[in-house]
């Protein structure tokens, strides 16, 4: 059985499309989405969980790390927004429902936080 996330130009997570040498932006994003609902149907082991607050919650530790950007000599940084990234894995396959249950449950404030949930 071939891999479809590998080619000679690179794989899918380098950004590239197995079938030409071509970024994936440029021609081959449903292959890589192709790729994501594969993995996912048979039987993922692994997610990443990405937690940001609200837009319209204020985020000091972001304010603080763009302030230190500019005073590095980033002038060009006009805002940061700070997060957290979850990587799960798991003891055997699991549904994204049940991973996103846990984010809500345990790993997000859904008063002032929102996150997602992907296969890795």
């Amino acid at each position: 059985m071939t891999d479809v996330t590998k080619s000679g130009h690179g794989d899918l997570s380098q950004g590239y499309c197995p079938a030409t040498p071509f970024p994936i932006h440029e021609l081959c994003f449903p292959i890589r989405e192709l790729c994501d609902r594969l993995a996912y149907c048979s039987g993922v082991r692994r997610f990443v969980v990405e937690v940001m607050l609200k837009p319209e919650i204020h985020d000091p530790q972001g304010d603080a790390i763009a302030g230190a950007c500019r005073r590095l000599g980033f002038g060009q940084v006009v805002g940061v927004r700070q997060g957290k990234r979850f990587e799960i894995e798991l003891s055997e396959p699991t549904a994204e429902e049940r991973i996103a249950e846990l984010a809500a449950e345990l790993l997000a404030n859904p008063v002032i936080e929102e996150f997602s949930v992907h296969p890795s």
